[in-house]
């Protein structure tokens, strides 16, 4: 295959990933969204921001929300975490060719690095939890954005000021996107430390990079005293790591994640958690001689610096998304091993292929599920209990007074009548909302309600995996006459 081909399908996966990231931005805002929207928009003027204490509170991207204070438009409000997946997705488009075989260097390998850019693109560009994160209205996007930006200065080994400053431009964005960016910073230091420690000229190029790392140094030292170390614990329901980890390492190679509800999922999660794991470690022995700085930095990127997080922070809940950095450092390691395999001989290129076909298929089901139900149809199920009962008011019960009663309230100003809903802690209400984030979730067609009663389900809406959460409305039995749409299911 010539080259010609490599860069066609390099332009090919390069647009259907930015169509992806399109697509999966439309939708309702789902929780966190919402709690960031409505903390950007509490704020009097754009320097408050800097001072909010909340765990939402993503500082660029409560910018952008408080700019445009006065939409509710999906995709509008999501349009930084949407360039900045672009912008993503370019980078890797013209990420540089000076891939190298040695710590000392050698020949440029341009067929391996064809090949490598092509599968770097294809793993991130369909990647669910990129495609997902890049078009919602938060920071990791930003934050990944940033850090593959200061990455690429110094993967060209480029100095002066000129590199220096988009080197901070990069590193700005990165941990001003999502305070995790320093995980992704502290990686970026260590590749630094190793290119001095393999060069000959380690006084030079050392007080070269001194001048890109200083300031950007001092600056999250000035970040941490006053932003990061003032915000208030995660809250959300509390995992367990190992449950994290297989969950991450599943769904970021098109499995599903740890289920509950169903043991067979988790099993299935695990499997591909451990193939993936072997992997990595058979990836970075692999680069250990080929490419020592880019073996210690993955190594660092992927595990070093995420598990010092946890020990040295002890945060009170862990998440998936905590660990984006990690993720595109997987797969950069894993793109350039596939690359190695590729141009090793027929059988190594057979693996290859298939390994390739699995991942497409695992990212396309749960991409799927993305488009199907996007972070929830929260408007959509309030309109329909407004549709079949004529109560005012119309009383509703819920199963998570905080998460719902945000949601609620939120959508209620845009929905004609929705004045009439009441949303409060009583067992005799008609109407109950019940929810899951597990995605695994069947919710049952009846449930025991006040008194021995028995609630049926009305409707549901279900969410995409990671994001949102699924939720459905019972109805007591009565005044059956009132309904007007058949249910569904």
């Amino acid at each position: 295959m010539g080259r010609q081909t490599y860069l066609a399908a390099l332009g090919v996966v390069f647009l259907l990933s930015a169509a992806l990231r399109v697509a999966a931005s439309s939708g309702d805002l789902w929780l966190d969204e919402i709690m960031s929207l409505n903390a950007a928009r509490g704020c009097q003027n754009i320097l408050q921001i800097f001072s909010l204490n909340h765990d939402n509170n993503h500082l660029l991207n409560s910018v952008w929300l408080f700019l445009l204070s006065g939409v509710d438009n999906p995709m509008l409000l999501r349009g930084f975490s949407l360039l900045s997946g672009f912008g993503t997705l370019f980078l890797l488009l013209t990420w540089p060719e000076t891939r190298t075989r040695g710590a000392e260097g050698g020949s440029p390998l341009t067929d391996t690095f064809d090949i490598e850019r092509v599968l770097r693109m294809l793993m991130i560009g369909a990647s669910y939890p990129l495609v997902l994160y890049d078009s919602e209205a938060r920071g990791y996007a930003t934050m990944m954005f940033g850090g593959l930006l200061a990455w690429r200065v110094l993967w060209v080994g480029a100095f002066g000021f000129r590199a220096a400053l988009i080197f901070w431009i990069g590193s700005g964005l990165c941990v001003l996107g999502h305070s995790s960016g320093v995980q992704w910073h502290c990686a970026l230091l260590v590749w630094s430390l190793v290119t001095v420690w393999l060069s000959p000229a380690r006084g030079v190029i050392g007080r070269s990079l001194a001048l890109f790392h200083l300031p950007v140094i001092i600056g999250v030292g000035i970040l941490w005293l006053g932003f990061i170390s003032q915000l208030p614990a995660g809250s959300g329901s509390l995992r367990s790591w190992y449950e994290v980890l297989v969950s991450a390492l599943s769904i970021g190679f098109g499995g599903p994640l740890v289920s509950e509800l169903a043991p067979e999922v988790s099993l299935l999660a695990l499997l591909i958690a451990i193939v993936v794991l072997v992997l990595i470690i058979r990836a970075l022995v692999s680069q250990w001689n080929q490419d020592r700085r880019f073996a210690i930095t993955c190594l660092t990127g992927i595990a070093l610096v995420p598990i010092a997080a946890v020990v040295l922070f002890d945060p009170r809940v862990i998440y998936e998304r905590y660990f984006l950095s990690s993720l595109v450092f997987i797969y950069f390691l894993l793109a350039r091993f596939a690359a190695d395999l590729w141009h090793k001989n027929s059988v190594a290129r057979a693996v290859v292929a298939v390994a390739l076909v699995m991942f497409v298929i695992g990212q396309a089901l749960n991409l799927a599920s993305l488009m199907a139900h996007h972070r929830g149809s929260y408007k959509s199920l309030l309109v329909e209990v407004l549709a079949v009962d004529s109560a005012d008011p119309l009383v509703v019960t819920r199963d998570h007074s905080f998460r719902i009663d945000l949601v609620s309230r939120y959508y209620q100003q845009q929905i004609e009548g929705g004045e009439r809903l009441v949303f409060q802690h009583d067992p005799l209400a008609r109407w109950h909302i019940v929810h899951s984030q597990d995605s695994e979730w069947l919710p049952p067609p009846f449930i025991p309600g006040p008194e021995g009663a028995s609630l049926e389900k009305v409707s549901c809406r279900f969410s995409a995996p990671l994001s949102g959460w699924s939720w459905c409305a019972y109805r007591a039995a009565v005044e059956r006459e009132l309904e007007k749409v058949p249910p569904s299911f």
